[in-house]
């Protein structure tokens, strides 16, 4: 284990010792200065991208308010959310069943991210969070503010309708008291709170003419959050919810009113929700009453409910709704339907026309004029008698208005992941400088920190949700670090039986990583099966988490390093502290690259679009992975140098031992 460098000396007495050559720490101090950045720029960066998602900005904060009213269906809309409810579960409610048979039925699409603040601004707006300005966050509700986007609320009032609110206190923040006429507001999720709810809604469709009622039911969810969506306390809390639905029906008259049963998002089994899973992203929409045709009716987004209600109550679609009325499942005259369709294509063209001030020019410009022309015929054709015709002519401009600004939306962030295309770059400076200083040992160091970044990190849950080649590296990862035991194992009992003096090293390091390899087996056994905002119970969890698999990896890649340092022969003071940080700087390296790819894709945090759930979840991961990373590593040469000193003392012994010196 002597250094090549060092000196022998033999003092006065005749003791032998060896003076090792003098160490420049130059190497790690530069290692320190380059965590601590790494830890400071990790948090600041961070902090950003909570704040952007937490009091996300839309592209467009005006839009126009001139609206077309349009002849009333019905003279009362009542819309209950059961918070929660999933697709499969409604299907269990004995009453809903019956609603479904009389009524329409459909699956809706939840808006992303299935959070319950963006989807109540999405159910009473019509507008995905991207336009509403709803937070990507779940955020207390005290942090909460008002729709910055006109709702069916201000709409009604423009009409002089009743309107009405009963629900969960969160709502009292998003719908200001002077826009609802009749309000009651619990801030317990439980039995109690329901049925405090339910008494309060019967009382206003009773006692007060309310034209338009929301309410809100939160047991449900909260059971999913406890339980999960699977279990008895779940299901209880579903039929308790369809005997409040019930009442509800029963204060109803529905050969003038309609009511519309729905949810804001589903749960996953274990419970939670945030994420794109099907169960969910997908919620039950039935509705029933005067006008309303009865049928499966598919698929509908959830952006279509609010202009759907609209149209119901004859008010103006709410400005930034992005959604449409489901004529197909309203049972109304050629003339009826014809006039909401055109002031719902003049809507969309109103929608367009801000976006357009925002965006100039392009393509976007010249859909607009000949949708613009196709509406005069169409209201042509409609004042001329041809109802027919004419919803034929108007209709269609909603579809080609939402296809256009999705293609306006894609071209936009493409180009600008062009402009961003340097960043990755930036991610492979690192590995540029290790092939430039290529050496057995920083390939040894190579070689372990992709096993840690892709092993330990990288859990099997993360891998398997963001695609097939993740997934499979993720699996490459498990076999090469076994391999790895395995082959040590192997060269443990060869090298032993050839008398290698040097095996009762490797005997401790063999047992050092089998160590940290159980545990990190055992850690991982109690991790949620999949990698997803849905899976998050808070940020406290996510971070204890990441934390627990930061510390998990970087002891497996110590252990690594040091059996390198050992097999070379050189566990001495600065180069055990040099090859540590050299290891830990690696690390941050592969972690820095996949980040480097997160901000090629979505930029520094949400801008003026929402991204993908999961993308921003790997972002906000690999942040707060790089933080714990650079901070541990700060601290993990006083480990490896002192379980170094330890192996070495070990090792000594054996190999000093009386049975040693008669072999």
């Amino acid at each position: 284990m002597s250094n090549p460098k060092s000196q022998i000396y033999i003092d006065e007495r005749g003791r032998i010792y060896e003076r090792q050559p003098r160490q420049w720490p130059l190497a790690v101090i530069l290692s320190v200065t380059l965590l601590v950045f790494a830890v400071v720029s990790s948090i600041v960066w961070l902090n950003y991208m909570v704040d952007s998602a937490r009091n996300y900005d839309p592209p467009i904060t005006s839009f126009s308010q001139n609206g077309r009213a349009t002849t009333p269906i019905v003279q009362q809309v009542v819309l209950v959310i059961v918070d929660g409810l999933r697709v499969d579960a409604a299907r269990q409610m004995p009453l809903l069943g019956e609603l479904r048979a009389r009524g329409a039925f459909a699956v809706a699409r939840v808006t992303e991210p299935t959070l319950s603040p963006a989807d109540w601004t999405t159910l009473v707006t019509g507008a995905g969070p991207e336009l509403s300005g709803a937070p990507l966050l779940n955020v207390s509700a005290d942090k909460l503010r008002p729709m910055a986007v006109d709702n069916l609320f201000q709409r009604a009032n423009q009409m002089s309708l009743a309107t009405g609110l009963i629900g969960y206190y969160t709502w009292e923040t998003l719908i200001p008291a002077e826009q609802r006429a009749v309000s009651f507001f619990t801030d317990t999720a439980d039995a109690p709170g329901d049925t405090q709810i339910t008494e309060a809604a019967v009382r206003a469709l009773k006692a007060v003419s309310v034209d338009l009622l929301v309410v809100h039911f939160s047991r449900v969810d909260s059971a999913g959050h406890e339980h999960g969506a699977t279990s008895a306390e779940y299901f209880d809390a579903i039929l308790a919810a369809d005997r409040h639905l019930r009442e509800i029906t029963s204060a109803l008259d529905l050969s003038r009113s309609v009511l519309i049963v729905t949810s804001d998002h589903g749960h996953l089994d274990q419970g939670g929700h945030g994420g794109p899973e099907p169960e969910v992203a997908t919620a039950p929409f039935v509705m029933v009453g005067q006008g309303v045709l009865s049928g499966e009716f598919g698929t509908i987004e959830q952006t279509d409910i609010a202009p759907t209600i609209a149209a119901l109550l004859g008010t103006a679609i709410p400005a930034a709704a992005q959604g449409a009325p489901r004529f197909e499942m309203l049972k109304i005259s050629d003339a009826l339907r014809a006039e909401k369709a055109l002031a719902s294509a003049e809507h969309h063209l109103s929608l367009a026309q801000s976006y357009l001030e925002i965006f100039p020019g392009g393509e976007l410009e010249r859909v607009i004029e000949d949708e613009q022309e196709a509406l005069r015929i169409a209201q042509t054709t409609n004042e001329l008698g041809s109802h027919i015709d004419a919803f034929k002519l108007a209709f269609p401009t909603v579809t080609v208005v939402n296809e256009t600004l999705a293609q306006l939306r894609a071209d936009r962030i493409a180009a600008e992941q062009s402009r961003r295309l340097p960043v990755l770059a930036v991610g492979l400076v690192p590995f540029a400088i290790l092939w430039i200083r290529r050496s057995f040992r920083t390939g040894w160091q190579f070689v372990t920190a992709f096993l840690t970044v892709i092993f330990p990190l990288g859990n099997a849950a993360m891998w398997a949700s963001l695609g097939g080649i993740a997934m499979t590296a993720g699996a490459l990862g498990e076999r090469l670090a076994t391999a790895l035991l395995l082959a040590g194992l192997c060269m443990l009992a060869y090298r032993w039986w050839q008398g290698d003096r040097r095996s009762g090293q490797l005997v401790a390091l063999l047992l050092l990583a089998t160590l940290t390899l159980t545990v990190h087996y055992g850690f991982f056994a109690r991790l949620s099966a999949i990698y997803s905002p849905s899976a998050i119970r808070d940020e406290g969890a996510l971070l204890r988490d990441i934390l627990g698999r930061s510390v998990m990896a970087l002891s497996f890649g110590s252990a690594i390093t040091l059996a390198g340092l050992w097999w070379e022969d050189d566990v001495q003071f600065w180069t055990t502290i040099r090859a540590t940080y050299g290891f830990v700087l690696l690390v941050i390296s592969m972690l820095g690259a996949s980040l480097a790819v997160t901000a090629w894709q979505m930029g520094f945090g949400p801008t003026w679009y929402v991204p993908d759930a999961k993308l921003l979840l790997l972002q906000l991961s690999l942040l707060a992975e790089i933080g714990f990373v650079a901070g541990i590593g700060l601290i993990l040469p006083v480990f490896t140098v002192a379980v170094g000193y330890g192996l070495y003392v070990f090792s000594r012994r054996v190999y000093l031992s009386p049975a040693s010196r008669r072999a």
